[in-house]
């Protein structure tokens, strides 16, 4: 984050923004908004405990 701050808040990598958009639609397009956003959740609570 502090890199993205430094350049004027632009990413190092122009596909950031667009990996995020098609993998949120992969997510909602192949199970229910309520469990993919637990599967996301679960995610990023496994990933920020190590």
């Amino acid at each position: 984050m502090a890199l993205l701050e430094q350049k004027a808040g632009r990413p190092l990598n122009p596909f950031i923004n667009a990996d995020a958009l098609v993998t949120t639609n992969t997510m909602l397009t192949v199970r229910p908004p309520s469990v993919a956003l637990s599967d996301f959740s679960g995610f990023v609570r496994a990933g920020s405990q190590h």
